[in-house]
């Protein structure tokens, strides 16, 4: 079709031709044929056209060049003499463009068949050898008095648009491309999501072909049931010229499920509005089966590690519970008219569940460290009464095997330091008793010192031994929870495995490190660090915790273990505290509903009722009975279980095995409350 400005052109063209062939009738008329003859084919005024932009010529029927305005000559770069009768087709004759000139020939020779009308884009190169791009217009015209045909064309120089178009191709085709090659399918629909266009990487996907596609909704195609009101939202969303990016499952060919990962964007019309969408898409399903094996791996993970925890907290209460009882009978041993065969007798029996316990306090601080629910108490301590009762424990054993065990103390740590006691004794007691069971002649030496690093303060302990040593081997691993050298080097001395995993995640909450340096057969060193400062303007003052300052009337005991029940009845009688005992939940409302007590021991888990549920229940009560003090006793010794027994309203949370000063410590809190 011609430009607006080509038609403005034509209609001119017109108009003089309509007025010079009103011309020539009116000299036939006057009887000057021959004139009129002679003008008939005449050229168009030259000041006319040669203002014109285009190149503008009239050409014969036959195809020879009558006329041609100066734009055409310059935009041919051509003498005007030789382009005038020159045939149009040899004019623009070459090789490159032979197709157009076969067309332009087929139109000049059937005027009856062909359209009056002919537009075309064709190469044309210069005499100075640049090559331009022509877009040219024919009209052809019946001459007056019907003699033949007048054709008259434009010619205009369209060289910069096709460079510019052709370079939007290239551009489009090079985008296009590495689009493909990074397997990214692009599909364009309408705004009612019909298909109009697929490109190969997306029929690949899918496994349609673009021609089984082309005017099909995209949702009834590709998406199940219950994602096609998604979809149509989507939709929705590029009609109001909304972008997105989400994740999509469609069904290909074949029925199978392939996810993809969609880019969606909205397609504009000519006047701004919205006549679709285009969306490029790739093909995450391997991503998604990688992702749905990851769930499954971690809910399965997650659920061993939930059946570890339930283990762990059955084996801690089936062992607590016993070893409540060993251990407080042995103190009550101890305090008794023993012979020295017999007090060696129950220090062995207390140093064994003592070292028991702090297998069971290892499992439940590792379980804690892991949730994240692990909480430092910080305090200004001297620290080197820590070190020596941990050496203390270890110390006759050590004289047993003949191994010289020594501290090699630094003065600067004589000072009070801010640092959790409780997690310097349990690093001591794992690193020492390693060295202990490890270290069969020589010695095991510990070395503490206070270390400064710009503005932070260390104290740093060096345990060595001349022992069996660590092979290069198991060093990565020495840290790992439950690993231990290979059996055939330490079959002979047992242990959990938890030991130094515990002690590289105290010192790590402490702020601190832990490393190992070991050769095999000769001994080795474990170096901890933990953070600390120098604390000032303290004062020190000596607590004394005595049974004297007890002051209840009545105490009821709600215990079902019959040993339990011994050792606490000897305690509270040492005491010179009343007490009362029953054996499970419901006995002990019966009993308070009946009696006045000041304080209740509840264990935990009960036969009929349990403690818990005990609480809740005496929670409840209006008046003063429902503000009893409740102190909970329990082998669950768990974070969830102290959390689910003061939820439940109970006043302190007391772990077995408790030794006689956890008691009194918590009673006296209970009653200065």
């Amino acid at each position: 079709m011609p430009t607006p400005q080509q038609r403005e052109i034509l209609k001119r063209l017109k108009e003089l031709e309509d007025e010079r062939a009103g011309c020539i009738r009116q000299l036939r008329k006057e009887g000057g044929a021959a004139l009129a003859d002679a003008f008939e084919n005449r050229t168009p005024d030259a000041r006319i056209l040669d203002n014109a932009a285009d190149g503008i010529f009239t050409v014969t029927g036959t195809g020879l060049i009558t006329y041609i305005n100066q734009s055409g000559i310059r935009m041919l770069e051509a003498d005007p003499n030789d382009v005038l009768g020159k045939q149009l087709v040899q004019l623009l004759g070459s090789r490159s463009n032979k197709k157009w000139l076969l067309q332009i020939a087929r139109w000049l020779q059937s005027p009856e068949e062909e359209s009056p009308f002919l537009l075309m884009t064709l190469p044309f190169s210069r005499p100075s050898g640049s090559k331009r791009w022509l877009n040219i217009h024919l009209q052809r015209r019946q001459a007056e008095e019907g003699s033949g045909w007048v054709i008259q064309g434009i010619a205009r120089d369209i060289t910069e648009q096709h460079r510019l178009e052709q370079a939007l191709r290239r551009s489009e085709e090079h985008y296009r491309g590495i689009i493909e090659n990074m397997h990214l399918g692009i599909l364009e629909v309408d705004e009612k999501e019909r298909i109009v266009r697929a490109f190969p990487k997306f029929c690949e996907i899918v496994g349609y072909t673009e021609e089984e596609m082309l005017g099909k909704k995209a949702s009834d195609l590709f998406n199940h049931p219950e994602d096609r009101k998604h979809m149509d939202a989507r939709t929705q969303e590029r009609n109001a010229g909304k972008s997105g990016l989400y994740e999509c499952p469609i069904l290909n060919k074949e029925g199978e499920t392939v996810w993809l990962l969609i880019s969606g964007v909205p397609l504009y019309g000519e006047h701004g509005e919205v006549v679709g969408s285009m969306g490029i898409h790739y093909d995450i399903s391997e991503r998604k089966r990688d992702e749905f094996r990851l769930e499954k791996a971690t809910a399965d993970a997650e659920a061993a590690q939930i059946s570890e925890r339930q283990f762990l907290a059955n084996m801690s209460h089936e062992i607590r519970t016993p070893l409540n009882a060993i251990l407080g009978m042995s103190r009550l041993l101890k305090e008794g008219q023993l012979g020295i065969q017999e007090r060696e007798f129950v220090e062995g029996i207390e140093r064994g569940g003592s070292l028991l316990k702090g297998l069971l306090d290892d499992v439940l601080d590792l379980a804690r460290l892991e949730e994240g629910r692990f909480e430092l108490n910080f305090q200004p301590v001297r620290i080197r009464d820590t070190f020596d009762s941990a050496m203390g424990i270890y110390r006759l054993m050590m004289a047993e095997k003949g191994i010289r065990f020594s501290l090699d103390w630094d003065p600067k740590l004589d000072v009070l330091l801010s640092l959790d006691k409780g997690v310097v004794s349990q690093i001591l007691l794992n690193l020492i008793g390693n060295a202990t069971k490890f270290t069969e002649q020589g010695e095991v030496s510990l070395h503490a010192q206070h270390v400064r690093e710009g503005n932070q303060e260390f104290m740093q302990v060096e345990v060595r031994d001349t022992g069996m040593g660590i092979p290069e081997s198991g060093l990565a691993e020495i840290f790992a929870r439950f690993r231990q050298l290979p059996s055939s080097r330490t079959g002979a001395h047992g242990g959990s495995g938890l030991g130094l995993a515990i002690v590289k995640k105290l010192c790590e909450a402490h702020g601190g490190s832990v490393e190992v340096e070991s050769e095999l057969d000769k001994g080795s060193t474990f170096r901890f660090r933990l953070r600390t400062e120098t604390v000032t303007d303290v004062r020190e003052e000596a607590v004394r915790v005595s049974p004297e300052a007890l002051a209840f009337q009545h105490i009821l005991v709600a215990e079902d273990n019959e040993v339990n029940i011994l050792y606490l009845g000897r305690l509270l009688k040492k005491w010179k505290l009343p007490f009362s005992v029953v054996r499970n939940g419901k006995e002990a409302l019966k009993f308070l509903e009946e009696n006045e007590v000041d304080l209740i021991l509840m264990d935990v888990q009960m036969p009929e009722m349990d403690g818990i549920e005990a609480t809740r229940r005496i929670r409840q009560w209006p008046g003063p009975k429902g503000k009893l003090p409740i102190v909970g006793l329990s082998a669950f010794a768990f974070y969830k279980d102290v959390q689910e027994g003061m939820e439940a309203g109970m006043t302190q949370y007391l772990k077995k095995p408790f030794s006689f000063e956890d008691l009194l410590k918590v009673l006296l809190r209970v009653m200065d409350s």
